[in-house]
């Protein structure tokens, strides 16, 4: 019975995410180096200086978890004239707590 459920849970688990560990999902990148967080399209944080819009767009990675930047992102945050692009609200949340904890990378 034990074995059973946990069989199930993995499942769960595995089939949640819509990914596993060796297959990238729909947008072509493998999410699971930082699986565990989500990756909703919807901005939460409504508190920054700037929309996905009127904020610069091009390629980067997001500095927490190093992911290649993706125009579907929705969260980031502008400090001057530098805008910082994330995966997900956990990232940018990791970021925003201790920065100095990620470099800008030249």
């Amino acid at each position: 019975m034990k074995k059973i459920l946990l069989a199930a849970a993995v499942a769960f688990a595995l089939t949640s995410c819509g990914e596993n560990k060796s297959a990238a999902n729909a947008d072509g990148h493998d999410h699971s180096e930082h699986a565990g967080h989500d990756h909703s399209m919807e901005q939460k944080d409504k508190g920054t200086a700037a929309t996905p819009e009127t904020a610069p767009k091009y390629t980067d990675k997001d500095p927490v978890c190093g992911m290649d930047r993706n125009e579907k992102w929705t969260e980031f945050m502008v400090k001057g004239t530098d805008t910082t692009w994330f995966c997900s609200p956990v990232c940018k949340e990791q970021f925003v707590a201790d920065p100095a904890k990620f470099p800008k990378k030249a």
